[in-house]
């Protein structure tokens, strides 16, 4: 199953960090093989990957660190699609929740 998952708050950074974590500590979505190719046709990760130094691919984890979020949050609320959208919306939660966003593909 692939997910896109923000922790709550700094604990939950944590508790993720070291597979601890519980459900109620999250906002987790879990991606379905069609959402995943939807994202991935549009070159999302590709994008992510550019402007975060990320490695964020189909077999590939990788999170995104909260200093980082900013500019790809930007760039993606641009994008009209539902499910850039909703991705953009995550990483909004992640900078207000001042966190991080975790890609487990």
């Amino acid at each position: 199953m692939k997910q896109i998952i923000v922790p709550k708050d700094a604990r939950a950074v944590h508790d993720l960090n070291y597979d601890v974590a519980s459900e109620d500590q999250l906002l987790i979505w879990n991606l379905t093989d069609e959402q995943y190719r939807e994202l991935d046709g549009l070159h999302i990760f590709d994008n992510i990957n550019l402007e975060c130094e990320a490695m964020i691919d189909e077999y590939e984890d990788d999170a995104i660190i909260f200093e980082k979020l900013s500019g790809i949050a930007n760039i993606l609320a641009r994008n009209r699609n539902p499910m850039v959208q909703k991705l953009s919306a995550l990483m909004l939660e992640a900078l207000q929740r001042q966190t991080s966003i975790h890609f487990y593909f």
